[in-house]
């Protein structure tokens, strides 16, 4: 597969970024019309994505992000709220006045087009000259590195080509706001790794404003500049990735954004930022992260949030071992070795080491110890 470069291609779309915004917006479906119930896919989410962003919507199926998308694009019908498009309100407004572009997971292209005519169609229904069809096209084709398919059909392609094309056709009018609904879903692994990649380069070279739905954690922290984190039709957080993953706000969001240890613990004493901690019996002092945005106090149950690579294995007997336990499982994956610790309190511990030539590899059943960086440390309520 040829690679997008977008640092030596001059990109001739003319893209203006815009905002969106989403006010109290609800979505209802009706659950027994004679009983008058209805069920909510959505409610009560507010959401900005600054012009030129790449925001994404992530959370399990059935969250509610895909219908968010469609009342974007005006698929659906708002239940409650309101939707601006650079501070314009676009409740009324069809889809077709929208100017949204649209790439869908199964690529919905049709089938008796060739790559040209599926590039040009939005264009040839909107009248659009035939000298202006072919040089839209041509910047779309050269921009995808979609030269020499112009004349296939879509099944002479394999489904990172048919994306593209997807993709292409959905910027050949300039749109105002891409909107893409699990696009890589569709790929095998190797594909959709480095399609992904591709993607985020092309739509930041064009600087337009993008809503990414998935359900995949590695391609959203790989994609996106924002995150807006769903569960169960309402927004958990919204953050950069890297907060996403280092300072999740609810259980729910640690959970699903990898893997992560909750340690039990119970605080002492709280002054500041200084702590002392109870974690299994052994009192820590130590600081509280700056991230932390809960508010605590003495006796407080919380959770030590800790992922699997900011823990070290060591002898149990090391006076930096803050957790006993047994190797329950290996699994060797090459750049990494991840193992599952048994603590002596019962709890199963995710730690990943990074293997270097000097790691030492332990075996299943042999006893370890476990410590992590204390200082600052990570909260959060335990009833999150």
């Amino acid at each position: 597969m040829n690679r997008y470069d977008g640092d030596s291609l001059k990109l001739k779309i003319n893209i203006k970024p815009k905002s969106v915004e989403i006010r109290n917006l609800s979505k209802t479906y009706v659950k027994h019309r004679n009983k008058g119930d209805f069920n909510y896919a959505v409610r009560n989410i507010n959401l900005f994505v600054e012009p030129g962003e790449l925001v994404t919507l992530l959370g399990p199926s059935g969250c509610g992000k895909t219908t968010i998308l469609r009342c974007i694009a005006g698929l659906e019908e708002l239940s409650e709220g309101e939707i601006f498009i650079d501070g314009k309100k676009i409740n009324n407004l069809p889809p077709y006045q929208r100017n949204l572009g649209l790439v869908f997971q199964n690529y919905a292209l049709f089938p008796h087009l060739t790559v040209f005519d599926n590039l040009a169609y939005s264009l040839k229904m909107k009248g659009a000259s035939k000298e202006k069809i072919k040089k839209a096209v041509e910047i779309i084709i050269q921009m995808l590195n979609l030269g020499g398919y112009e004349n296939r059909l879509p099944q002479q392609l394999s489904g990172g080509e048919q994306q593209r094309v997807a993709l292409g056709r959905s910027l050949v009018s300039e749109p105002q706001i891409l909107l893409l609904d699990e696009p890589l879903s569709n790929l095998d692994a190797k594909f959709r790794e480095e399609l992904k990649g591709e993607l985020r380069k092309i739509i930041k070279a064009l600087g337009i404003t993008s809503i990414y739905v998935t359900h995949d954690q590695a391609e959203a922290m790989s994609i996106a500049d924002k995150i807006v984190v769903m569960k169960k039709g309402n927004i958990e957080q919204i953050d950069e990735p890297v907060n996403i993953y280092r300072y999740p706000s609810t259980e729910f969001v640690a959970n699903f954004v990898g893997k992560v240890n909750l340690l039990p613990a119970k605080l002492i004493n709280i002054e500041g930022e200084s702590i002392l901690i109870d974690l299994f019996g052994k009192e820590i002092q130590t600081k509280l992260s700056s991230k932390v945005q809960n508010r605590f106090a003495k006796n407080d149950k919380v959770y030590i949030v800790v992922r699997p690579e900011d823990f070290d294995l060591i002898s149990k007997s090391d006076n930096d071992c803050l957790i006993k336990g047994r190797v329950d499982s290996v699994d060797f994956q090459g750049e990494l070795i991840k193992y599952k610790i048994k603590s002596e309190h019962g709890m199963i511990l995710f730690v990943s080491i990074q293997n270097k030539v000097e790691t030492m590899f332990i075996d299943e059943s042999k006893e370890v110890g476990v410590k992590f960086n204390l200082n600052p440390l990570f909260l959060m309520p335990t009833d999150s």
